[in-house]
């Protein structure tokens, strides 16, 4: 593990040094926490671990943020926004969903903490809809929350990514 990773429980930078927070390694994991339900992030659906994160790479045993070494930030990511040991802000949580149902690993939350401040963000692929994509806008202006979307790739051909974000101290 890195020095920022080995020192965040004691220094706390980490939100969960208060409690004594006890850092892994990815690799010493047991098999049946891996997946996506623990940290989407390090472990997506696809069952295979994201590359950004090596054997080696932090995880802390009671909230599961990973240290992502490249970005210098502790990640989570799942697609239950209640499953978070630092709560969502209210505005996430609540964000509109499609009213046509998405693959679970469609829609996914997202918690990245570093340097006392915490950046949450939601993002899911849907069908493009310009009244749909208008009423989030609304939605996201009325909630502080900075909003983007972006045309998919070829193999998403007709969809859209949308996201939303906030950050705030923590």
């Amino acid at each position: 593990m890195g020095a920022a990773a080995r020192g965040c429980g004691k220094t706390g930078e980490h939100p969960c040094a208060p409690g004594g927070g006890r850092l892994l390694r990815i690799s010493d994991v047991a098999r049946e926490q891996q997946g996506p339900a623990t940290n989407a992030d390090v472990w997506p659906a696809t069952g295979s671990t994201n590359a950004l994160y090596t054997a080696d790479s932090a995880i802390c045993a009671e909230c599961w943020l990973a240290y992502l070494a490249p970005i210098d930030r502790w990640c989570r990511s799942l697609a239950e926004p209640q499953s978070f040991r630092v709560p969502l802000p209210p505005a996430l949580r609540a964000f509109p969903l499609p009213r046509a149902a998405l693959p679970a690993e469609t829609v996914m939350y997202n918690q990245l903490y570093g340097a006392g401040l915490y950046t949450e963000s939601i993002g899911y692929w849907f069908e493009r809809d310009d009244k749909w994509t208008k009423e989030l806008r609304k939605y996201s202006r009325e909630h502080g929350l900075s909003f983007d979307v972006e045309a998919g790739p070829p193999e998403r051909q007709g969809q859209v990514l949308v996201s939303a974000s906030c950050w705030r101290r923590g």
